[in-house]
């Protein structure tokens, strides 16, 4: 008995370490917890069975009353024990069951160690490759960050190429707003406009092309120099054929014998047959006077007899006045420099005149002509129309304003430091002026000032330039601009047919000026939205792409639009514009002061500056008797010659005084006319 316990324990030992060291199964785990009950069960049988050996040993004799119940108790428990054997066989059976499973388990074991060998080898290699592409992918990370710091960068970059490449883009358009700037869209002068296959040759007007030809049409009258009369001609020269040179021996005219050169035979008068042509020249002659004053004593009464000798000829030798005059004619009214002048005049006097000379000469010039300019200064109160205009000029190195102020009779010229409003109230002019006057301009917005009382007309070239001039920058969305200087020019044109037809004609029908005006502001007002809007869409754009200035600039083109949409929209400028409409004795244009001005310029780009502001102001002097003379019949060389003779024109002997708008108020000594004068302008 003992032996099998010991076998069926060993058998369950066996059993149990196979299980625990092979079985990992759910089902090892079950068995081997049942052999362990079963041992633990057989333990406690053997202990219980040989306690009650004991027992039996020690009741034998005292307690054979027991021994039935004792046996019977052993008979259970060999009973239990039988069970217990039957179940272990059970549980044997069912143990090698579970050896055949070990096996099997034992196989797929190996077999998973195997795969585990095989995975751990392929593990050991996704682990290779794992730190391959772990370190492929750290580097494509540190990739990505150097490409996400590189695209950061790349994306301000973009933000400032966009935004420099609004403002090229605003650049590009100012400067071709520039290169399309000529003398039919702006105030460029023809001689800076350049002429190219793909520009058209610009005009100094803005006529329409016609399908004329140029030059004169078929019908007009030809302009020929004529034929002087007799008594105009100061000498003939006879021409004879060449046959007759022997006879001619350099004659000017013909001998009073002449002869045939092939028979001999005298030539009679009616063999003669003349064809007149006349040939205009001159001659330099210089003339050298000695002019001797003369003082007598008479040795009776010892009276003495002395003669004044004149400012002009108080040197002991001086050049005379048509020598003046001539040098100050090249200097003063053909812009010729200082350095040519002398070799114009040495070239053609052959005298040595010095280049210092000539500068003192034209400062003489200008102060004999003070007292003139003022004058004229006193005149303008009295002129219904008064046109004015002012330019930058050179004078010792900086910037200073030259001014000119015209009429039909008169111009004035002055000169300033600066360009500004004292200027113009020192020239006494504009402040002189009341109701009775309208002053043509060029938008200068000072001539709105409270302290001046004139009525104001602007210029329409200028508008006509500047309507041209947004419309070939923005052709497809200024429109309005080309048709606003289209129906200008046709009123203009409707003007001018009107005065050629009918001298008396006064004013375009009020209602078509009307019309005129209630269409042009209700064009202005829509375009005014839509221009700001686009300037507000223009300055957002710049904001989103990085522009942090105070303050955007919208593009050249929109700003000039907007500039001639808030003009016109000012009822006082719009009545300015217009107002040659109501009455044809207003100019459409500023175009005399304009003119005025222009030999300035050439002045400008002869002589570079002038020396000094006061320099300028005798020039200034000079041009004011120069053109005022010009404009009543008397050209520079006259007018200048007076002056150097003593004899200038006046005011009085250039008759001016007749020719005043309001010349019944006028009077030498008068004082200015009065601003409260409540009398009623003649254009209105």
């Amino acid at each position: 008995m003992e032996q099998f316990e010991k076998v069926i324990h060993l058998s369950c030992n066996a059993l149990i370490v196979d299980g625990t060291r092979w079985v990992r199964s759910s089902l090892y785990n079950q068995l081997s917890n049942d052999c362990r009950r079963m041992q633990y069960r057989i333990a406690s049988l053997t202990t219980e069975r040989d306690s009650l050996k004991q027992e039996l040993e020690q009741w034998t004799q005292p307690a054979l009353n027991s021994e039935n119940k004792a046996q019977r108790q052993l008979a259970r428990k060999d009973s239990a024990y039988q069970n217990l054997k039957l179940k272990f066989e059970q549980q044997k059976s069912q143990g090698d069951k579970l050896k055949e499973q070990i096996n099997e388990l034992k196989k797929e074991k190996t077999n998973l160690i195997k795969q585990n060998v095989a995975s751990q080898r392929r593990c050991a290699e996704f682990e290779n490759e794992n730190a391959i592409m772990q370190a492929k992918n750290d580097k494509f990370e540190q990739q990505i960050k150097e490409l996400e710091e590189e695209l950061k960068t790349l994306r301000e970059e973009h933000s400032e190429l966009e935004l420099t490449n609004g403002q090229l883009k605003d650049n590009l358009e100012k400067i071709t707003s520039q290169l399309n700037a000529d003398s039919n869209n702006s105030g460029l002068p023809t001689s800076k406009t350049p002429i190219g296959k793909e520009k058209r040759k610009p005009v100094p007007n803005l006529r329409q092309k016609s399908d004329r030809r140029k030059g004169g049409q078929p019908g007009h009258r030809k302009n020929q120099l004529a034929q002087s009369i007799d008594e105009l001609i100061t000498g003939y020269r006879d021409h004879l054929p060449e046959e007759f040179n022997e006879q001619m021996q350099d004659r000017e005219l013909i001998p009073e014998i002449l002869n045939c050169p092939n028979c001999g035979a005298r030539i009679t008068d009616d063999m003669l047959t003349v064809r007149e042509k006349e040939e205009i020249d001159f001659e330099i002659k210089i003339n050298r006077i000695r002019h001797r004053f003369y003082e007598i004593v008479c040795s009776h009464c010892n009276m003495r007899f002395k003669i004044k000798i004149p400012n002009q000829i108080k040197e002991p030798a001086q050049y005379g006045p048509h020598i003046k005059s001539l040098i100050c004619v090249l200097l003063k009214g053909g812009i010729v420099s200082v350095k040519r002048v002398s070799l114009i005049i040495n070239s053609l006097l052959k005298l040595n005149i010095s280049e210092g000379y000539i500068c003192k000469l034209a400062r003489q010039l200008g102060e004999m002509c003070e007292d003139f300019s003022k004058k004229v200064t006193s005149l303008f109160q009295f002129f219904a129309i008064i046109g004015w205009d002012d330019t930058v000029v050179r004078a010792n190195g900086k910037n200073i304003c030259f001014r000119t102020y015209v009429t039909n009779f008169i111009s004035l010229y002055t000169a300033h430091d600066q360009k500004n409003l004292q200027g113009l109230i020192d020239d006494g002019i504009l402040t002189s002026l009341t109701v009775l006057n309208r002053v043509i301009h060029d938008h200068n917005t000072v001539n709105y000032n409270e302290i001046f009382n004139f009525l104001n007309a602007e210029c329409n070239a200028h508008l006509l330039r500047d309507l041209l001039r947004v419309y070939e920058n923005n052709k497809d969305r200024a429109e309005w601009t080309l048709e606003l200087k289209n129906t200008i020019s046709e009123l203009i044109n409707k003007r001018n047919s009107m005065v050629e037809e009918d001298s008396s004609s006064t004013s375009l029908p009020a209602e078509e000026i009307n019309n005129f005006k209630q269409n042009l502001i209700a064009v202005l007002a829509s375009r005014k939205v839509i221009v700001e809007q686009m300037i507000q869409e223009h300055e957002k754009r710049q904001r989103e792409l990085g522009n942090k200035s105070n303050k955007i600039i919208p593009p050249e083109s929109l700003l000039l639009e907007l500039r001639i949409i808030n003009r016109l929209s000012v009822p006082e400028y719009m009545d300015a514009y217009f107002a040659w409409m109501g009455n044809f004795n207003i100019p459409i244009t500023n175009n005399c002061s304009e003119r005025a001005l222009r030999t300035e310029k050439t002045h400008m780009k002869v002589s570079g500056q002038f020396a000094s502001t006061e320099t300028a102001e005798y020039h200034a002097m000079v041009m004011t008797y120069l053109e005022t003379c010009k404009k009543n019949g008397i050209n520079s060389f006259d007018a200048i010659t007076a002056m150097f003779e003593g004899k200038p024109y006046t005011v009085e002997s250039l008759n001016l005084v007749e020719h005043l708008d309001y010349k019944e108020m006028y009077h030498p000594s008068a004082p200015p006319v009065s601003s409260e004068l409540n009398k009623t302008p003649p254009d209105q």
